[in-house]
């Protein structure tokens, strides 16, 4: 079975298996930065943290491809980043991912073909991306910690 450019195996189950993936990665991530926030309580090393949002979000603003699921390697890291950027990283990168999942897989043929608003709106995800990316540069310049 092809869908989306994929090559996909059918057999029994498959279609429920489909069908639960999408929520239980939406559990799977919540667990997971539950779980970097409470060990972050305990000990911590910020400035590798910090670097790796940047490495990751430098990488993905400068690439070619961009898959909604990419932007989730971030979200544990930003649920652990101390201070106020938290919430404005978090901001970003849950626009930036909704953003891309809008046209993706269901508006990507309109957009290949750069039809507005699509196009408009996969240069919007772009510059959200790049400002998040930013910020968190300045984030991590600046040693944002909580007072």
């Amino acid at each position: 079975m092809q869908s989306h450019g994929s090559a996909n195996l059918v057999a029994a189950g498959t279609g429920v298996a489909a069908a639960l993936g999408g929520p239980i990665l939406v559990g799977v991530v919540a667990l997971a930065s539950w779980l970097a926030y409470r060990e972050a309580r305990r000990a911590l090393d910020c400035a590798a943290v910090r670097a790796t949002i940047v490495l990751l979000l430098g990488a993905l603003a400068c690439s070619k491809v961009l898959s909604p699921q990419f932007l989730l390697w971030i979200v544990p890291l930003v649920a652990v980043w101390p201070g106020r950027t938290r919430w404005a990283l978090s901001i970003g990168v849950g626009a930036a991912g909704l953003l891309a999942q809008v046209w993706y897989p269901f508006l990507y043929d309109s957009l290949k073909q750069l039809e507005q608003p699509w196009i408009t709106l996969l240069a919007l995800r772009n510059v959200i991306l790049v400002a998040t990316f930013l910020l968190a540069v300045r984030g991590a310049a600046r040693d944002d910690r909580a007072r």
